[in-house]
């Protein structure tokens, strides 16, 4: 499509600009009236408004706008790394197949120090691999959406890191493809985000948290990595996510976590609990694994799993459906191995998972048939 319709296409479409940003866990709009600038590695100096509204590099774009504006980025490969300072701005790629930012190893590839910024449609790859913070997007600010992005090939994809523990950061990251990272995404003293509908594929870990709490973990896809989630923090809820052929599906290192309608698949530990209590699992299909849950533990070991709540789970053609050996709760979970199911005469057939004294594990009332699990 020419150039010239395109901008007159993008021109209608960002007067007024419109940015969904996170407040307190529900998404809100933010109107902007701004300018919008382009960008387009085939722009030269006979460019009218050349240095003015359109440049050739993103970085010289940024440097440009005020609070309100946006930054259009036609599609090309812009070998270069991005910082932005100024709040309230969008970056917006052509295509996100074809607007790639590549950060050539040095530093993040973009860096945002400033509220409220939006980008979108780009592939952000190669960032630096020295530093244990470098990132393909990298932000120490709040508010932040971070949608229909290809973010491939960096150490951590997106990391939002705040200065203390639990600091309420109100990001979003949706809708993106990120593949062949370190981590996937990575929380950092960072809470009340939301991380939703995104591709999570072959990372070494798809995401990871660190002093965290009141994240939002729904409707992802999160495939074939070594570690699909790493949480260490409380108060997460993780929903209708598809967890699947990753070496541990979910490892949990914190305490009231909730885990709703996720399905569980062929994984080596589908779930692994280490060391703590009152994380709520109901409704989630574990299925396939090798151990469908793990609650480590064992008596005279630190650190202990304990009074975990596991409820209206299905249990399906797992070579281990369950492993613990302290005090869980468990209650009217389908297991596919009860024989309940083959002696329906039975009032009460309970479901034993261990019996070591004191830490007698067992479904009293199990299900009969298996839930249907809405994801």
């Amino acid at each position: 499509m020419n150039k010239n319709i395109i901008m007159a296409i993008v021109s209608l479409l960002l007067l007024p600009s419109v940015m969904i940003t996170s407040v307190s866990g529900s998404d809100s709009i933010v109107v902007t009236s701004g300018e919008t600038i382009y960008v387009d590695d085939e722009y030269n100096s006979s460019t009218p408004g050349w240095g003015i509204d359109h440049f050739n590099v993103i970085q010289d774009a940024i440097d440009n706008v005020t609070s309100g504006d946006t930054v259009f980025v036609y599609n090309g490969i812009y070998y270069e790394t991005v910082v932005i300072d100024v709040e309230n701005i969008c970056l917006i790629g052509e295509n996100k197949e074809n607007t790639i930012i590549n950060g050539s190893g040095k530093n993040h590839v973009i860096a945002i120090y400033a509220d409220n910024t939006k980008i979108s449609n780009f592939t952000v790859m190669n960032s630096s691999k020295d530093d244990c913070f470098d990132a393909g997007i990298y932000a120490t600010s709040k508010n932040n959406v971070f949608t229909n992005n290809v973010i491939l090939e960096n150490l951590n994809g997106v990391i939002t890191h705040a200065s203390e523990a639990y600091t309420e950061m109100l990001n979003t990251i949706k809708n993106n493809i990120l593949t062949n990272n370190v981590y996937a995404i990575r929380l950092r003293d960072s809470s009340k985000n939301i991380i939703t509908d995104n591709h999570i594929l072959s990372n070494d870990i798809g995401i990871k948290t660190i002093n965290c709490k009141e994240n939002s973990i729904k409707r992802n896809i999160i495939k074939n990595n070594n570690i699909g989630l790493d949480l260490t923090g409380a108060s997460f809820i993780v929903s209708n996510n598809i967890i699947s052929n990753n070496s541990k599906g979910i490892y949990i290192c914190g305490s009231e976590n909730n885990f709703f309608n996720n399905i569980i698949s062929k994984n080596s530990k589908g779930v692994h609990v280490h060391g703590y209590d009152h994380n709520r699992f109901e409704k989630n299909e574990f299925i396939n694994n090798d151990c469908g849950i793990h609650l480590q533990g064992v008596a005279g070991h630190q650190p202990y799993a304990y009074r975990n709540i596991i409820i209206k789970n299905n249990f399906i053609n797992n070579s281990n459906h369950a492993e613990t050996f302290n005090f869980q709760i468990w209650f009217r979970n389908y297991w596919d191995d009860w024989n309940g199911l083959d002696y329906y005469f039975y009032i009460f057939s309970p479901y034993w998972l261990s019996k070591i004294f004191p830490y007698t594990n067992v479904d009293l009332l199990p299900a009969k048939e298996p839930y249907d699990i809405d994801t």
